[in-house]
């Protein structure tokens, strides 16, 4: 029985039936029964942190000071041969918080004493340590055998609290989110759908057009279920295309028009799309795609899903971008959960600042549109980032979805004094959010509500979210809890659910979830799983790889990744997809591709090439934020002695050397630019000829130096541009031509 104690101490009493067990194996390893409790406390630290060795203070006796613990071995072997622990003992400073535990033999029954100085940020406290380390003395007598690692930690306290994956989950029926487009444009027809500049339609128009599209591409031969690609720039064409295409029957695929041309040929032959629809403000152009073949969906599908509605692509590892399959059910349902939770609706103004090719574009363009709220488009994307607060100020935006990265660097952009007076809703989504930009943003949105969600494309938008309170903790804020008709499991290793604090592997679970991967099916058997804990064929867990925990109360923290993946300004990339590519090149001989703190990608080439033609190979293959910013040409690449890399031997990248700091800028322009990278790079000594990348820049500082070559130039330079001209010398040029229009 568990007594409660001050808030740093607690105790309980291991039953009879344990207390012997232990007793018994103290006897068989010739230690004491302090060493079998220590062991085992051990064992719950390892779990709980992952340290495998651990420094015990005072150290037994007989024994080397440091335990080394596995979560395969049985409790039984973790005991030293021997051992003989003093009564009370804490471990070192690295486990938080500390934990001090204390043993008293009561005759029958052992009485464990934990003492705790604070408590973790899952709201570990002394009472549900003791409860832990209690269930895995427990387990491991009625099951011997058993590792330590498959002694669930889940208690009687917590099970309440957290996710049973037996559980039926609802599905309810929802509508197309074209089907509450024309139900709006018979309401309120003369509410305006979308705003651009000075110019407004009405819902009345955007469902004349979206019916007019949807006509022309059945008169262009698009049948329901074929893929059909569209691409253009911000306009109220290309959203009456994208409804169409949707009320077509078609699958959507959002192509963002500044891609390389490869990777957009890639995208279209990955999807099987047959039509491409480029629009524009005054035209729309239909073209059959070559070489079209036949959708088909991947097996197991959600119960939920009936029609395939859109396809998204994510980062591949072997050098391919992997195609996901949306259907509608999903898409309303997060689209319904998103309008009713934060009552979207007439009088607000989302904006549109995402590129088509990321999902969150879907949220940005159908809550507003299903509210019977206003889309807000800007004239071009990527909007500078100095100008994008401009912009919603202007715009007077009350909702709008961001990656934190890309927000921070509007705000450093940003004059000083711009607040957003109308913003009510931030939705933050793509990477972790972090205190410190919380509470930057919230100096510029006083009255803005700070919303933090998480979800793979794979599983439809976001599945968790998270209301950031006034005074955030300090760090990565946690991911929350999941939406409705959802479950988000952490599992161990061993595929049990993880008890509170214990890290384990992100798994949703949800009706919602999308179809899945197009044409990968071992990716679709290692990512859908069947779930173990039912009969249902429909009942798949998605596999993250997203590492997390619950809290005390039942919310999910995230920390890491169980494989190499990282996200660059919200764009999941895979270095191994990223390597795949640069092996390609006639002139590489091998590759490997490290994310560094930032991050930032550092590619290692066994090649003679120079980093500008390998960074340009590879921007005509990749998106911009799979590109790294710094190459490092080695004669060989490093390898263990089981032939995988050994990242340990590659050295960070060098600090830039200039090549030319003795040429003269030719002019005024020049001199600007030169001007503007020592500012970005805190450094002076850059010269026309030397690449920024070369000089340490990378991709969030050429965000800066676009912001600043609009305060200075006026002329609005896209990311792609950039990349493709990474001297001062040929981004002056590019600088004079954009004046010259």
């Amino acid at each position: 029985m568990l007594e409660r104690g001050s808030p740093a101490k607690a105790s309980c009493s291991l039953d009879a039936a344990t207390s012997a067990w232990v007793r018994e194996v103290a006897a068989r390893s010739g230690a004491n029964v302090s060493a079998v409790i220590l062991a085992a406390s051990a064992a719950l630290v390892h779990r709980l942190t992952g340290h495998e060795e651990l420094t015990v203070v005072p150290p037994p006796e007989g024994v080397a000071p440091t335990l080394r613990v596995r979560r395969d071995a049985r409790l039984v072997d973790l005991v030293p041969q021997g051992a003989k622990a003093a009564p009370s003992f804490a471990f070192d400073d690295r486990v938080q918080p500390r934990l001090e535990l204390a043993l008293e033999d009561r005759g029958a029954e052992l009485e464990l004493t934990a003492t705790t100085h604070g408590q973790g940020r899952s709201g570990h406290g002394a009472e549900l340590l003791l409860e832990q380390l209690e269930a895995l003395i427990r387990r491991s007598s009625q099951d011997p055998g058993a590792a330590v690692g498959a002694c669930s930690l889940v208690t009687a306290s917590t099970a309440g609290r957290l996710p049973d994956p037996r559980t039926p989950l609802p599905v309810s029926p929802f509508a197309p989110v074209t089907d509450e487009i024309a139900a709006l444009a018979g309401r309120s027809p003369e509410a305006v759908a979308v705003a651009s500049g000075n110019a407004h339609w009405a819902y009345a128009d955007l469902g004349a057009a979206a019916r007019e599209g949807a006509e022309k591409l059945v008169t262009h031969g698009v049948e329901p279920g074929e893929v059909v690609a569209v691409s253009g720039g911000p306009s109220f064409a290309l959203v009456a295309a994208i409804v169409g295409t949707l009320a077509a029957g078609a699958v959507l695929l959002p192509v963002d028009p500044a891609l390389p041309a490869r990777r957009k040929e890639l995208l279209y032959a990955k999807a099987r799309a047959a039509h491409l629809v480029i629009a524009a403000p005054e035209t729309l152009v239909i073209d059959r795609l070559p070489d079209a073949q036949q959708l088909v969906p991947p097996p197991d599908p959600p119960a939920v899903a009936v029609e395939p509605a859109y396809l998204v692509f994510t980062s591949g590892t072997t050098g391919s971008p992997q195609a996901v399959l949306g259907h509608h059910a999903g898409l309303s349902h997060f689209v319904a959960w998103q309008r009713e939770r934060w009552a979207v609706g007439p009088g607000d103004r989302v904006a549109h600042v995402t590129s088509l090719s990321f999902d969150v574009v879907l949220r940005e363009l159908f809550l507003p549109l299903t509210s019977g709220a206003t889309l807000c488009l800007p004239e071009r994307l990527p909007l500078e980032p100095g100008s994008v607060l401009r912009w919603l100020l202007e715009e007077r935006v009350s909702v709008l979805h961001a990656v934190p990265t890309l927000a921070r660097v509007w705000l450093d952009s940003a004059p000083p004094d711009t607040v957003l007076p109308d913003l009510r809703l931030t939705f933050f989504a793509g990477e972790p959010l972090t205190a410190d930009l919380v509470h930057a943003w919230r100096k510029r949105a006083p009255r803005s509500t700070v919303v933090n969600l998480y979800g793979p494309s794979e599983t439809t938008l976001a599945k968790c979210f998270f209301v950031v309170p006034d005074q955030p903790e300090p760090g990565i804020q946690p991911i929350g809890r999941p939406l409705p008709a959802t479950q988000a499991l952490v599992l161990s290793p061993e595929g049990e659910l993880c008890g509170v604090g214990e890290p384990g592997e992100i798994v949703l679970r949800t009706p919602f979830r999308t179809f899945g991967y197009l044409d990968a099916p071992e990716l679709q058997r290692e990512r859908f799983r069947r779930n173990p804990f039912t009969d249902d064929v429909h009942d798949l867990l998605y596999a993250s790889g997203d590492v997390g925990r619950y809290r005390a109360d039942g919310s999910l923290d995230i920390f890491g990744r169980v494989d190499e993946q990282v996200k660059i300004r919200g764009v999941r990339v895979e270095p191994r997809e990223v390597a795949a590519v640069l092996q390609r090149h006639p002139g590489v001989h091998d590759a490997a591709i490290v994310a560094r703190p930032g991050p930032e990608l550092v590619a290692y080439v066994v090649s003679t090439e120079p980093a500008a033609e390998l960074r340009s190979f590879l921007r005509e293959r990749l998106p911009a934020a799979a590109v790294p910013t710094s190459f490092v040409s080695l004669p060989s690449l490093p390898y263990t002695s089981n032939g995988k890399l050994d990242v340990a031997a590659l050295a960070e990248p060098p600090a830039a050397v200039p090549r030319s700091t003795l040429v003269e800028p030719r002019d005024d322009v020049e001199r600007g630019v030169l001007a503007i990278w020592s500012e970005v790079l805190g450094r002076e000594d850059v010269g026309p000829e030397d690449d920024f990348f070369d000089l340490g820049g990378e991709s969030l500082a050429l965000l800066r130096v676009a912001a600043r070559l609009y305060e200075m130039f006026g002329c609005d330079l896209s990311l792609e541009e950039m990349f493709d001209h990474p001297t001062a010398r040929e981004l002056a040029e590019r600088v004079r031509a954009a004046e010259a229009v």
